[in-house]
């Protein structure tokens, strides 16, 4: 049996970050990533005021703005 020897190939399919040896830290999108968070924030508010229907925008943008003000809180503090 014949040994061929073969040199490495650098693969162009493989994304850049992997071909010269390296990876990036994924990074994702932060409002998707808080979304869960944000669900959560909004359902207790509605909660707390009886579900009562109309006002689940406001809601939602409140949520938004109290989970972003924490993490804005939590990365600062960093």
């Amino acid at each position: 049996m014949k040994t061929i020897q073969t040199q490495p190939v650098d693969r162009k399919d493989k994304p850049t970050s992997l071909r010269n040896g390296t990876r990036r830290k994924k990074v994702g999108n932060r409002k998707t990533d808080l979304k869960p968070n944000i669900e959560i924030a909004a359902y207790f508010k509605a909660q707390a005021r009886g579900f009562a229907p109309g006002f689940e925008l406001d809601d939602w943008l409140a949520a938004e703005k109290e989970v972003d003000n924490e993490v804005t809180i939590r990365e600062s503090s960093r």
